[in-house]
């Protein structure tokens, strides 16, 4: 038999203050990510629109399932540690390289979910 979640209520005080930091960041991430889209739609509009990018569509289209899988996990597998590392280097006190970083790995991944 399993044994049930461990509640809020049983965690000690530290943990109990790690996930309210985390819920928080989390909160934070999610709200950026939902002002961020409509700012970053005209771009994705443009770059969808370029000839290269209708061409590259119906290339992958003709793929297999498990192909434009693999295309698709390629540069995600780039972009989500790339995130990580923007966020360690602006902890490291390199704010402003982190910042780009970060940035522009969420750009491509956006690139890539919205089209």
């Amino acid at each position: 038999m399993t044994q049930p979640p461990i509640r809020d209520e049983t965690r000690g005080p530290l943990a109990r203050l790690l996930f309210a930091i985390l819920r928080a960041v989390l909160t934070v991430v999610v709200v950026f990510d939902e002002i961020a889209r409509p700012l970053y739609r005209p771009l994705v509009d443009w770059v969808a629109s370029l000839r290269i990018v209708a061409r590259a569509e119906a290339v992958i289209a003709r793929q297999s399932r498990l192909s434009i899988l693999a295309l698709l996990a390629v540069p995600f597998a780039i972009a989500e540690p790339l995130k990580l590392l923007g966020l360690v280097m602006m902890a490291d006190g390199r704010f402003r390289t982190g910042l780009v970083v970060f940035a522009f790995a969420h750009l491509v991944s956006f690139l890539l979910v919205e089209r």
